[in-house]
Order: structure tokens, then sequence, then C-alpha cells
């Protein structure tokens, strides 16, 4: 059997969610059937990000990883990189990660005329501006010439239902975790000691991006309400964002500055996890946050607002709490009860793991992935006549 050449591109900054999922896939598909090259759009910085790595530890399946800019513009350049990338190592399927991936992926295969299947994975959409609104809407709109569209959740596929897409080419494959990997071990001795928080305080924490639509702000003034039955509460609140500074001005006016610590980008997010007690995110807007399943996996029971994305992982008092992050004191109460008692949250986080098992393993996922790229292909092989 031939190897099935695969370029998978994106386009992010840092090595957020969408990145951190990549690598999962990356490192994972099998390598006896699968030949996979990488392309990125992101800040030149991120030409390092950790996802480079990955071709020290999984060799025989990642054959390369490239730069191919920035992004921010539609620049041909990139398109005749891609289409450069595909002529060379003779691929197949173009997997596409991201709408500015999107469109060059459409781009070299109706404009370059590659015989390529086109491939996205597509990893939700968080509107924040008007132009990124209708890059958005442009992204789904091009779904039609895609050979094959992967949606990480429930909620994508009920917001796609009304685009007339081809339901052959449809398939929801759920984000998901290494559950072993965050599996609790104990706290980390060395990152209480880094952030000099005291081991026998009641920690609350949130993981993400720093902007409007990660309801930061709603975070903290629920954790103000905690403080007032806590007062050895702290929030670690791990990310960046255009909003890092307003928020930290926030809980300064607040008066809670003191008990809340802004880490900033953090690359040991298993040691943050296994830290907290509770995790809180009061998000807008979510495809299927990979920062909930890995505080899942971790063993922290989550406290989320209720909203599509959120609600595809968790059922509300099973394996987690969905709040209404405007009800603050309803919020407050939800989040205590975690805090005061050890019953409740052991049972909440065995229900979590129970579902993580079920639904969301990196093992399922993957083999699922593989099945897609394979489907492709009339001979269900992706072979290729060499």
């Amino acid at each position: 059997m031939e190897k099935l050449n695969i370029l998978m591109i994106y386009s992010a900054k840092g090595f957020g969610g969408m990145p951190r999922n990549l690598s999962l896939i990356a490192s994972r598909l099998d390598s006896r059937r699968f030949r996979l090259y990488v392309g990125l759009m992101g800040e030149p910085e991120d030409k390092a990000a950790d996802f480079r790595n990955l071709l020290d530890t999984s060799p025989d399946v990642l054959k390369s990883f490239t730069y191919l800019g920035d992004g921010k513009t539609f620049d041909f350049e990139v398109a005749k990189q891609i289409s450069n990338l595909i002529d060379q190592h003779s691929i197949q399927v173009l997997s596409c990660h991201g709408y500015k991936a999107d469109l060059f992926g459409f781009i070299v295969r109706y404009c370059h005329g590659k015989k390529v299947k086109l491939f996205t994975i597509a990893h939700g959409w968080v509107s924040k501006t008007a132009k990124l609104k209708l890059y958005q809407t442009l992204d789904k709109l091009i779904f039609r010439f895609f050979d094959k569209v992967v949606l990480v959740s429930e909620k994508q596929f009920r917001e796609l239902g009304s685009l007339g897409l081809d339901k052959e080419k449809v398939e929801v494959i759920n984000n998901a975790v290494d559950i072993e990997r965050f599996s609790f071990k104990g706290p980390s001795r060395s990152l209480l000691t880094d952030l000099d928080i005291d081991p026998g305080d009641k920690k609350i924490g949130f993981a993400g991006r720093l902007s409007k639509e990660k309801g930061v702000d709603s975070a903290l003034k629920i954790f103000k309400e905690v403080l007032r039955e806590v007062p050895d509460a702290l929030f670690v609140v791990v990310g960046d964002g255009p909003d890092h500074q307003i928020l930290k001005q926030q809980a300064e006016q607040m008066g809670i500055s003191s008990r809340v610590i802004f880490t900033g980008y953090r690359k040991d997010m298993k040691a943050i996890y296994s830290i907290l007690d509770v995790y809180l995110s009061c998000s807008q807007h979510e495809g299927l946050p990979n920062s909930v399943l890995e505080a899942m996996a971790s063993g922290v029971p989550c406290v989320l607002s209720d909203i599509p994305g959120h609600s595809d992982i968790v059922l509300d008092g099973e394996n987690g709490f969905l709040i209404d992050p405007s009800k603050v004191e309803n919020s407050t109460a939800r989040l205590l009860s975690l805090l005061d008692d050890s019953s409740l949250a052991g049972g909440i986080k065995d229900e979590a793991r129970r579902v993580l098992q079920k639904k969301f393993s990196i093992s399922t996922r993957v083999q699922k992935l593989e099945k897609a790229y394979l489907s492709l292909f009339d001979d269900k092989t992706g072979a290729r006549e060499s």
C-alpha cells in the first residue's frame, strides 16, 4: 500500500488551542499509511512554535514543517508556496485548518489547477469584528467546494445546517484530549513555588485568549463574590491577548488584584491544571474548547457558561456545572459548592473522566480522522500509483 501524502496548513498565533489540537493528531497518525507535511501561516516568532518539536518526536509520520508567511493578507506568494509543496511532495490531500488556510486551499485548488483533495477541519468561529465576521461567512460558503468538511462539535453541525452542504461530505468528529497525559498525579510543587502560591489556597483557574468573547471580566465578578466566603481563594488566569492589561486594571479597580494571578502564556499546562481546585470559564462563544477537555482530564471540576460548545461536553450537575455568568449569585454558589464539598467534587470528576473516555478520547478521534482522509479515495486505501 502506498502511503497517503497529506499537506496540513493552518493559520494561528502561538501554540494555542488549534496547534495543540493539530499536534495531537500529527503525533498519532499511523506512519504505515500516512506521510504528513505541515505549513504554518502566523507571526514570524511562531516559526519555532511547539508544533515544530514534533519533527523530533514523531519523525516517522511528520516529514517537514514550512513557514509560509504571516498570512495577514491574501498574498499569492503564499498560494505559490503551497502549490510548490504539493508538487514537491506529491501531495494527495490538502488538509486546511482555520479560515485563512481554507481560503488559500481553495485558491490553490481552483486557481492553480491542482489535482488534490480538499479537506478541512472547522475548529470553530468566534466573531469579534465586522471584518472577521465577513471572513468567517466566506469560509462557510466555500465549504461546498471542499471534498470533506470535519466539524469538531454538534454545535457546528447545527450552525452549518442552513448552508445546504452535501451531507456525505460533512462529518462530526469531536475535539479530543490525551486523557492519560493529563491524568492527575499530584500538584506541581515547582509551579506553586514559581507562582508564589500557598498550597493551602483554593485555586480557581482559567486558560485561554484574553479577549472580550472569553468573558474573563464576568469571571472576575464571580470570583470577587467567592472571596467574600473564601478569603484564601486565588484566581489563576493563564493566557495572553488584547484585553490582558484591561483585565489586570479591572482586578485592581475591584480590589481583588492581590488574589488574581495573570501568568501570561504558559507551556506547562499540565502543571497548571494539577494545582487547580475548579476550572471556570464564562466564555460567550466556543467551538469545543481544548482547555475544558484538558481540565476535566486533569481531574479539575468545571463550571462553565451555558453555551453551545460547553454544553456539548458538560451535562449540568453530572460531569460539571453550567451557569449564566450574568447571574453572579447563582454562579458563585456553584463554585462554592465544589470548593466546600469534596464528595460532590469527586463525583463530578469521576463522571467527567467517564464521559471523556467515551466521547473525547484522542485515539478514537485520530482513528475517525484517518478513516475520513482515506474515504476521499475510491479504493479506501489512499493508494497512489508511483
